[in-house]
């Protein structure tokens, strides 16, 4: 009666000859078996059955309406991110105001996104099947640390795949990753035959040919996009604004010199009022977790 058997949307000529089948089977009368006894005046009502196939015939055909009609999702089309930039071997400014010689190095454009870091989670998984997933994993990473998913990490991914809300900010899966510790970040960097940048790398990065960091715009938290308010000349995105980022490792603190030396996160974020490019912070807690802290990775140049 519902056409489970059949495969396919069914055409309009189709549903018809269906319904006229379904119809002619209702009205037809059924052999009377041959007895002896009398026969009872039968009281088969035509115009019911016509009428039952009637209204099969306009289900049917709603149905094929219904179905026909719906239109599926277009594909959601992300933007090509930009490559990696190069910063030259030379002397630099440090970002307290010292000079250093570095050695040449590529520093991503952008901060790590959610589908990136996605990716590197299905490896994890494929990888767990064999007793792996620590590959990876920092060599002074704690035992007790036996994940790498971002805090919220479900919802987040799931905002970002719809083009959803998330922390009262639209996504994409081209909006930098936050949620994430040290840990976290080192090891994607890893697995990209890559490194986190120490702050020394990240401040040389972001003055190159940029000689007021301060009045550089600080971004939203936006998905990555070449056009973005903080772009540097040499177009590294996201280094006033957008998300704070981990640097690879600990320093002293300017303002308490005599204090220990602790890791930093370099850059302004988004939910820090009056933060940019010259922010930096201090942590003991390589742990740490915010909704504004991400990373960016580097590169040797070969």
């Amino acid at each position: 009666m519902r056409g489970e058997e059949l495969e396919g949307t069914l055409e309009w000529h189709q549903v018809a000859d269906i319904a006229g089948q379904i119809q002619q089977q209702l009205t037809e009368p059924a052999p009377e078996p041959e007895t002896s006894a009398p026969r009872k005046a039968r009281s088969a009502k035509p115009m019911l059955w016509i009428a039952a196939a009637g209204i099969l015939m306009i289900a049917l055909a709603a149905g094929f309406v219904a179905i026909s009609g719906q239109k599926r999702p277009a594909p959601v089309v992300r933007a090509e991110l930009p490559g990696p930039v190069e910063i030259p071997a030379g002397t630099h400014p440090t970002p307290d105001g010292a000079q250093q010689e570095l050695s040449a190095f590529r520093i991503s454009s952008h901060e790590v996104t959610i589908g990136q870091y996605a990716e590197f989670l299905e490896t994890l998984e494929t990888l767990t099947k064999d007793q792996l997933e620590r590959t990876y994993d920092h060599a002074e990473q704690p035992a007790e640390k036996t994940s790498h998913v971002p805090d919220d990490w479900s919802a987040l991914l799931a905002a970002a795949k719809s083009g959803g809300r998330w922390n009262e900010h639209t996504l994409t899966l081209d909006t930098p990753v936050v949620g994430v510790d040290w840990w976290d970040a080192a090891a994607f960097a890893a697995w990209k035959k890559a490194r986190l940048p120490s702050q020394e790398q990240w401040f040389a990065a972001m003055r190159r040919e940029l000689p007021e960091p301060a009045a550089l715009t600080p971004s939203d938290w936006l998905p990555v996009a070449k056009d973005s308010a903080d772009r540097t000349p040499t177009g590294l995105l996201g280094m006033a604004g957008s998300v704070s980022e981990w640097a690879s490792q600990p320093a002293m603190n300017p303002t308490n010199p005599l204090g220990e030396r602790n890791w930093v996160i370099v850059g302004g974020s988004f939910q820090k009022s009056g933060s940019n490019a010259l922010s930096r912070e201090w942590t003991s807690d390589r742990s740490l977790r915010r909704p504004d802290l991400g990373f960016r990775i580097v590169w040797d140049t070969e």
